[in-house]
């Protein structure tokens, strides 16, 4: 037990807002708790630190499912808080490669699966049409993948919703052009009945969660509901920040919320 703390005294040593160890670490693997404290630094919005916790973690265990989806989650959202295209595009596939080996590590995990899409998604953002193409039905299949292993995934429901309403956001053209790269499968079911079912489903959930709520009322908005928008542009303002990515949730609200 002496060796086991002082192994996970120096695994934590060096790495910033890491806390000192306390009694729950006790009887913990190293991994187990610096895992522990990974999700310590994401509830106080530190996604950096929270990284390098799950990061020193994989080192102890490479084949580690929870520190993998974990780590998938945090380089997404380091790729959302990043201002340059080129550290956005970085982060968005070092989440897809931790996504994945994560799906490795444990295929009958929804999460590996949830983030997967999600990174693929973040991916698409940074890529060209062409690409965007490809990798949309990719998302999909992650989503739809990781629904069939847990109906109740709130970040698959989100993935789907915001995949349909991007699909009715493209003009005929677009659509043409997508359909022709993708296939008509692939494209042919989307709708905005099918967005707002998924983006509701995701806010019924995980109502804690602010970009279910903004990107519901983005939908709303694509829809000319505005009091509907409202609602929840509302409620991201209203709700505390639990993600790292939510101080930047309430600024896009505000300002969407202005425009109202």
């Amino acid at each position: 037990m002496i060796a086991t703390t002082l192994l996970i005294s120096l695994a934590l040593a060096g790495l910033p807002q890491a806390r000192p160890l306390d009694d729950d670490d006790i009887g913990r693997s190293v991994g187990e708790a610096l895992i522990r404290h990974g999700d310590e630094a994401h509830a106080a919005l530190d996604a950096l630190t929270a990284l390098a916790l799950y990061a020193r973690a994989l080192e102890e265990d490479s084949a580690s499912y929870p520190a993998l989806w974990r780590a998938a989650r945090e380089a997404v959202n380091l790729g959302m808080l990043a201002e340059e295209r080129t550290e956005r595009k970085r982060r968005a596939q070092e989440a897809v490669s931790f996504a994945e080996r994560a799906r490795e590590a444990d295929p009958s995990g929804a999460e590996a699966y949830e983030w997967l899409s999600i990174a693929l998604g973040r991916l698409a953002l940074e890529e060209g049409l062409k690409t965007r193409a490809r990798l949309a039905s990719e998302i999909r299949s992650a989503a739809l993948t990781a629904l069939a292993l847990d109906s109740l995934n709130a970040g698959a429901h989100h993935v789907l919703g915001e995949w349909n309403a991007e699909i009715r956001r493209l003009s005929g053209i677009q659509r043409w052009a997508a359909r022709s790269m993708l296939g008509v499968d692939a494209i042919g079911d989307a709708s905005w009945d099918a967005a707002l079912e998924h983006l509701e489903r995701a806010v019924r959930l995980a109502p804690e969660s602010l970009v279910h709520h903004l990107d519901l009322a983005r939908a709303y908005l694509d829809l000319g509901r505005k009091a509907d928008a409202r609602r929840e542009l509302l409620e991201v303002l209203d709700r505390p920040s639990l993600d790292p990515i939510d101080p930047l949730q309430k600024e896009a609200a505000k300002r969407l919320l202005d425009g109202l």
